[in-house]
């Protein structure tokens, strides 16, 4: 959550011995499936109904990159190599030296995607009361 990252920035600053240290922050390694699945859960939204393979999105995502090279531009829908492995394999990382270094202890993933949604749906509920408004004086 955006509060275990608050912490342990300020774990690093006030522990002279971290000068120079690298931390990965975060507990929880999930893949893309797994994880939408999760936000899902927590949006109490259904997800679709239908989605591709990983070796068709793997496949795609090379032909969109040798595309996007010859075109000097970005894939299509952002669909890098790396990010369809990423999607595909998870994020693969070890944060156990963060808390341990840092001494933090991480809130479950599930609690931060829970405030995620509360701030979006609350900032997509702003603007849409933004846009009555301006409809009003209109």
């Amino acid at each position: 959550s955006v509060d275990d990252l608050a912490e342990c920035i300020y774990q690093a600053l006030v522990r002279p011995e971290t000068t120079g240290q690298r931390y990965l922050i975060g507990r929880e390694c999930l893949d893309g499936k797994s994880y939408a699945k999760l936000i899902s859960s927590v949006a109490g939204v259904k997800l679709p109904w239908f989605h591709f393979p990983d070796p068709i999105v793997i496949l795609a995502s090379y032909l969109f990159s040798a595309i996007a090279r010859v075109l000097r531009r970005s894939p299509w829908w952002g669909l890098s190599v790396d990010a369809a492995w990423t999607l595909s394999k998870g994020f693969v990382f070890d944060g156990s030296k963060s808390e341990r270094e840092l001494g933090v202890t991480y809130a479950p993933i599930k609690v931060a995607l829970e405030q995620a949604v509360r701030f979006y749906r609350g900032r997509a509920s702003g603007r849409l009361a933004g846009n009555a408004d301006l409809s009003q004086h209109q």
